[in-house]
């Protein structure tokens, strides 16, 4: 088989020795126009590509070096804000490039929120302080909680009279006089009238002072007297008390001291791990010890003497409220069902 070109020469861009006219391709934010070798070559927009918002980005590494300019702001003010600016690809990851451009710290932006409810959010007003003043709040050295004026009590309300301020080492002192005795019950020493007040089963009769006091019901056994008295059960340690006297019940809540179960360990294995599920109201992180019993195993004729022949270590340490995740290893090979029982530490 053989070719034969025509007579035309082969274009410079397949090898040859002849003409070839370039395609112009615009990117973005570039229009060209005309025919080949008299094209206009002109910017239609910004010379960096815009996005909507900081979302919008393509993966950096898809634009190393690429500058970009995100048009609009998105997030939260200290928990995910993306201002709008100019953000430059390192080929890994997008870094801001601009200033901060937005007011941070304008009483109208900055807020304070919880860290386990971020819809908690505390902010600050500034728009009653003198056009032009700078206030400033030191910090006392101490913790606290900030109070309201609504927070304060009011105070006691009594008839006084100012007199001229004493002088003393530590300055001038406003002396304040009280025009009448001042009670007892207010460390003055004059006299005071005690509000008695009557509780269960007490009357008060009178007025002070030829009050008259009695009791008007029976005077439980518990305060030396002949009436009745409801005991006041209290529960201590594993222990529930439900109902009312008399009728209280009462239960021993502790679980067993060594709760008994048996464990497929597979066949030809000499270690391994395996999960008690299904349990309840575990503390993470106990750590669980796990005997080899001699309990009779039903799938091997119901054996007792399994730990004459495959001796098996084991413990254990909870994983979650109803889970304990257990390890083993056997001096031989293990196969089939073993019986087990553990118990989890304090």
């Amino acid at each position: 088989m053989s070719f034969i070109s025509t007579p035309t020469p082969l274009p410079v861009s397949q090898g040859g020795t002849g003409e070839s006219n370039p395609s112009l391709i615009a990117g973005a934010g570039i229009v060209i126009a005309g025919p080949w070798p008299d094209q206009t070559i002109s910017a239609t927009a910004s010379t960096y590509i815009e996005v909507a918002n900081y979302a919008a980005l393509p993966a950096p590494a898809t634009v190393p070096g690429a500058i970009y300019v995100v048009l609009a702001s998105t997030g939260i003010y200290f928990i995910n804000r993306r201002s709008a600016g100019f953000y430059q690809s390192d080929g890994i990851a997008w870094t801001y490039l601009a200033e901060i451009g937005e007011n941070y710290f304008n009483d109208a932006n900055l807020e304070f929120f919880d860290d386990a409810d971020p819809s908690k959010i505390v902010k600050f007003q500034l728009g009653g302080l003198t056009t032009g003043t700078t206030r400033t709040y030191a910090t006392p050295n101490a913790s606290g909680t900030l109070a309201l004026t609504s927070d304060i009590p009011s105070p006691i309300v009594s008839t006084v009279t100012a007199s001229a301020p004493l002088a003393s080492s530590g300055g001038a002192n406003p002396n304040i006089t009280i025009t009448s005795p001042l009670p007892i019950a207010n460390g003055g020493t004059a006299t005071a009238t005690p509000g008695l007040v009557a509780g269960t089963n007490i009357a008060i009769a009178n007025p002070w002072p030829n009050q008259t006091i009695s009791f008007t019901g029976l005077l439980p056994i518990a305060s030396g007297g002949t009436g009745t008295a409801t005991p006041a059960l209290v529960a201590g340690a594993s222990i529930s008390i439900t109902g009312t006297w008399p009728n209280n019940t009462i239960a021993n809540t502790a679980p067993a001291l060594w709760t008994a179960f048996t464990q497929d360990l597979g066949a030809a294995q000499s270690s391994g791990t395996f999960d008690i599920t299904g349990l309840a109201g575990l503390t993470v992180g106990k750590y669980v010890d796990i005997q080899q019993t001699a309990a009779s195993i039903a799938s091997k004729g119901s054996a007792q003497d399994e730990g004459q022949f495959d001796a098996i270590e084991a413990w254990g340490i909870v994983l979650d409220a109803a889970t304990i995740r257990a390890q083993w290893r056997a001096t031989g090979v293990a196969v089939g069902t073993y019986a087990f029982a553990y118990l989890v530490s304090a």
